[in-house]
């Protein structure tokens, strides 16, 4: 399944690229915390070997994704203005890929700053939760639950969110609908319909 997600992520990233060539991509790894793996960079000679060799950080009893939310902060100048009443040049979008299907996040560090970033008119939110049914430990639902409501119902902007266990297809459709740029979409409620109509 990672190597999957590895050839979507590098579809995605060329797309990107053809649409705007001035697109910058960055990579974290997440283990008990959040590592940043790749910094910003358009390159593709740089990055997609970078991509191409990631590899499953092994197991961790938990992951504290207020870390995620950190170093983002720290590695996103624009995001620490104080001045957010209008949308700026610079917009970033995370887009949290999660495969974990036992181990829901906590937030150690508080939600303070997820809220400040989330509030940003320059910072996009969306999640791609790939889970698995074989584990009996397996908390897909309290996993997809936890992410709805801490970026979707308490967000002014929400974001894209899906779920998925071992539909490949989907895999693709869903990096294929991340594409769209987060001011220029449909909400995901109208997407769905969009989605439904089309298999009809």
């Amino acid at each position: 399944r990672l190597d999957i997600l590895k050839n979507s992520l590098r579809i995605f990233v060329h797309t990107k690229l053809k649409l705007n060539p001035k697109h910058e991509f960055a990579i974290c790894c997440l283990t008990e915390t959040t590592i940043w793996y790749q910094d910003f960079t358009s390159d593709l000679e740089l990055f997609i070997p970078k991509l191409l060799k990631l590899e499953s950080q092994g197991k961790s009893p938990s992951f504290d994704i207020s870390s995620l939310f950190q170093i983002i902060y720290e590695k996103c100048e624009p995001l620490k203005s104080k001045n957010q009443s209008s949308v700026t040049d610079v917009i970033y979008r995370a887009v949290f890929i999660y495969s974990r299907s036992g181990i829901v996040p906590v937030w150690q560090t508080g939600r303070e700053l997820r809220t400040q970033m989330l509030n940003s008119n320059n910072f996009y939110f969306d999640s791609m939760y790939l889970h698995s049914f074989k584990d009996k430990a397996v908390k897909p639902q309290e996993i997809y639950d936890f992410i709805v409501q801490e970026f979707d119902t308490e967000n002014v902007k929400p974001g894209y969110h899906f779920e998925n266990s071992s539909n490949i297809k989907k895999i693709y459709m869903n990096m294929a609908q991340l594409l769209a740029h987060p001011l220029q979409r449909p909400p995901k409620e109208d997407l769905l319909k969009f989605t439904a109509l089309e298999k009809t």
